[in-house]
């Protein structure tokens, strides 16, 4: 997410009273305007998101294993559209255990 508001303008921390305040941009760490410096990012709070084209195939299966539904298929696409590896694209989730044994005890 950006901190621009509007063109021209963004929100910025105003180092001397610790408050953030709505700026043109130009003010932003210029000597003219020093106490108007840019927010941090945000990026560095949100978990990172995992790239399976950073790991190999163990790696990738061992966290597609703990995954949940939605992160199995964003993982799966983007090894699709990345190095296409066919053990990858062949993970099928496990049936959790619970479910399983109701699946195959017999029903009287």
């Amino acid at each position: 997410m950006s901190n621009i508001i509007r063109k021209g303008f963004v929100v910025a921390r105003n180092t001397t009273t610790d408050a953030k305040e709505y700026v043109p941009s130009h003010w932003v760490g210029s000597s003219w305007f020093p106490q108007y410096q840019p927010l941090k990012s945000s990026a560095a709070a949100r978990p990172a998101v995992f790239d399976p084209a950073e790991h190999n195939v163990d790696e990738v299966l061992a966290h597609l294993a703990d995954a949940d539904a939605a992160e199995v298929d964003r993982v799966k696409s983007a090894e699709a559209s990345g190095k296409g590896r066919s053990t990858i694209a062949a993970f099928k989730p496990n049936i959790d255990t619970a479910d399983a044994s109701a699946a195959t005890s017999p029903k009287e």
